[in-house]
């Protein structure tokens, strides 16, 4: 399985950091006062932790400061260790985005990537480090929903004459000139009940059912069809009918 971006950003970190300590103060653990430091899974549990109890953190300023610090020397290390922490908080989002709108997951998370390290650019200057990992999200998720209404809007809505266009065009269409509505609402539930069988009329058509389904409404309407004749045309009934006049229904 082809690894998506938070997966070659963790072989990265984990690659760049090997198996020593890591240490968010001075980077080499071997210059630091503090002589226990822990590895670099342990401390992305404490990091991943931190960030999950939605407080203030001092260990995420510091991870913000040793990334700027790491980025003038040339080094991205810091930043990808950001970045990696913050995978936790939308890998389960990413998901369900990519779920709930049929968009492919592997484009969501990469929009993803690229706008947290955006605003981490962005934020390099003027911004406090402690807002930084909470802009970084927030662009993220923004960044995947506006991948999933581009994706809404180029795929089918879900109607099966969607699917079928084509194949309509090249058949006789049932909806006539006499069928269409002048001067109603489209809000109205009449108006958009009229459509909606309109439409349901036209895939009948074309799966070559309108026959069985006309000499269905035929024996409704002569009172071939067992219990039809008792029962009585309602006020709600005759409402309907100045869509299209009385004939329609």
């Amino acid at each position: 399985m082809v690894a998506d971006v938070f997966g070659c950003v963790a072989a990265y970190v984990r690659d760049v950091c090997g198996e020593g300590p890591v240490c968010v103060h001075v980077d080499d653990a071997r210059e630091c006062q503090i002589k226990r430091h822990p590895d670099y899974a342990e401390f992305r549990s404490r990091a991943v932790a931190a960030r999950a109890a939605r407080k203030p953190s001092q260990l995420w300023e510091s991870m913000v400061a040793m990334g700027r610090m790491s980025d003038a020397g040339g080094d991205n290390k810091w930043r990808m260790i950001v970045v990696d922490c913050l995978t936790p908080f939308l890998r389960t989002r990413s998901w369900v985005i990519s779920r709930e709108f049929y968009c492919d997951l592997g484009d969501v998370r990469s929009d993803m990537f690229e706008a947290a390290l955006d605003v981490w650019e962005e934020t390099a200057k003027g911004v406090p480090p402690r807002e930084v990992p909470t802009l970084m999200v927030k662009a993220a998720i923004n960044a995947a929903y506006r991948r999933a209404n581009v994706h809404e809007g180029e795929s089918s809505t879900g109607d099966v004459e969607d699917l079928l266009i084509f194949e309509e065009a090249a058949m006789d269409s049932v909806l006539k000139a006499s069928s269409i509505i002048h001067d109603a609402d489209p809000r109205d539930p009449a108006v958009v009940e009229q459509i909606g069988g309109e439409r349901t009329g036209a895939l009948w058509q074309m799966y070559g059912l309108s026959e069985v389904v006309n000499c269905y409404h035929e024996d409704l309407r002569a009172g071939r069809r067992p219990g039809i004749r008792g029962i009585l045309v309602t006020e709600a009934m005759l409402a309907r009918t100045w869509v299209t006049g009385s004939n329609y229904y």
